[in-house]
């Protein structure tokens, strides 16, 4: 998961060029995994009932495994709170098309998921 760390430790002795040997250590290698991080968006809409699109990926970081736009966004079902329509175009964007006579603040969330499942 997000923020795992893998611990590899081994002990190691050094030589120098004279032959002379070090006491035995421990050297331990922590690798973190780093998950995406996803940042609040804001769009606004132009002209009264046009669809507003919005890159909500523009603003956020994949993190060191990477997100694949096309299957590595996904909306949170349930959380888009007005009555029209949500599409996501498989590139980090979403378009919203209000509702007729839809007015007011429209919410969604969406989900970053990277390239080993981390979200």
């Amino acid at each position: 998961g997000t923020d795992d760390q893998v611990q590899d430790p081994f002990p190691v002795r050094v030589t120098d060029d004279d032959g002379d040997v070090s006491p035995a250590a421990t050297l331990t290698i922590r690798v973190n995994d780093d998950g995406p991080t996803a940042a609040d968006d804001r769009a606004g809409q132009a002209n009264e009932n046009e669809p507003v699109t919005i890159d909500v990926f523009a603003n956020d970081s994949a993190g060191a495994d990477g997100v694949d736009l096309a299957g590595g966004v996904a909306l949170v079902d349930g959380s888009l709170t007005g009555s029209g329509s949500l599409v996501y175009h498989h590139d980090g964007s979403f378009s919203y098309t209000p509702a007729a006579g839809e007015q007011g603040e429209v919410r969604f969330q969406y989900r970053l998921t990277d390239g080993d499942g981390d979200s």
